[in-house]
Parts: C-alpha cells; structure tokens; sequence
C-alpha cells in the first residue's frame, strides 16, 4: 500500500453550492485544491456523503472564484480550470505524470486511457491510468470526464449518476466545439506540465 499523500491527510474545508450539474462541492486545505463532489440531488444528500452539515465560514476568495466558475461551467461556460492550484494529491511520478497530461487535454476533446498513457511514455499501462481515474478528487478540474475506454466506451465515473453525468458533460463541451480525440502533437514531453 502506498502512503497517503500529505495533502490527503490535511483538514479539509468545505464549500457547498448548487449548479446545473446538481450539488457540488469543493474541498480545500493550505495545499491548494483538495476535493470536488458533483452530481447530487440536494444540499443534505450532499452533506451525508461528506459527514458534514459545516461548510467553512469564510472560504478563500480562489474558492468562492472556482465556485463561481464551476456554477458558470454547469451552465455552459467554456472552463478547462488548468490554472486552479490543486493540492499534491498523488502519490507516484507516474500518477503525477498522467494528472499532468490530462489537465493538458483541452474542453471538448476526448482521450482513451491508452492514448493518456502512450502520452507519459507507458504505452502499455492504460489499466493503471484506469485506477488514477476512478481515484480522482477532483473531477472536472482533473478532467477525467474526457478519458473513454477502447473503442469510444465511456467506462466510469465516480458521481451518484455515474456514467449518465460523465455523458452529459462530454454533451455539454461538445455543443460548442467539434470533439477530437487528443493525442500527443509534437515530440515534446507533457510529462511534469502542471
């Protein structure tokens, strides 16, 4: 078992809000960006997930701003947050890498866990970038809504409607952009670009 990242294991504050995806939440440290929940119907389904009814009292103002965004996401906006600080949430090199690439993978484009995976120069690990997937915090940030499975398959995703959120959210980026599939483009390396 690897050990718990020290950002993991910090308190976490929260900040509860609706959007047009459902209740949403952001959960924050000194770290940075530590946890997003979407997708829940009400405000209190929402705390019993987080064993909590205490948002903080005063959230950072980047927290109130990426609350803003997420709400304004939800409702259509273009956002790909690559500049929301996120706290150090990983553990290895390699899931470090895999983050970094897929933040680079702009709104309404697509990739497979094999494709990401080619992208940090382990082409045959898409299993493992699986795991680092359902494992993310921080969906839409971390934007794991954008990995498919082999063959265009949606696989998984970690919200209380699973895999019909993931749908509408590939729906929702693809209203205003044509959807690609996003594979590296030049020979430089995306590994280490945060």
């Amino acid at each position: 078992m690897q050990p718990v990242p020290p950002a993991a294991r910090a308190a976490v504050d929260w900040m509860l809000f609706p959007t047009a995806l459902g209740w949403m939440s952001i959960g924050w440290n000194a770290d940075g960006l530590a946890s997003v929940r979407m997708g829940y119907p009400s405000r209190e389904a929402l705390e019993e997930v987080l064993a909590t009814s205490n948002a903080a009292a005063a959230p950072p103002l980047w927290c109130q701003q990426l609350a803003d965004r997420l709400q304004a996401y939800g409702s259509g906006v273009k956002d790909d947050f690559r500049d929301v600080p996120v706290a150090p949430l990983w553990n290895t090199p390699f899931q470090n890498d895999i983050v970094a690439a897929l933040r680079s993978v702009p709104y309404g484009e697509r990739t497979t866990y094999r494709d990401l995976a080619a992208l940090v120069g382990r082409p045959g690990a898409a299993r493992a970038v699986g795991q680092v997937m359902a494992t993310n915090p921080v969906p839409l940030v971390v934007p794991c809504h954008r990995v498919l499975a082999s063959g265009g398959k949606l696989g998984g995703f970690s919200a209380p409607t699973g895999i019909a959120l993931k749908q509408q959210l590939l729906e929702m980026e693809a209203r205003d952009t044509e959807p690609t599939l996003f594979r590296k483009r030049s020979t430089t390396s995306l590994v280490g670009a945060h």
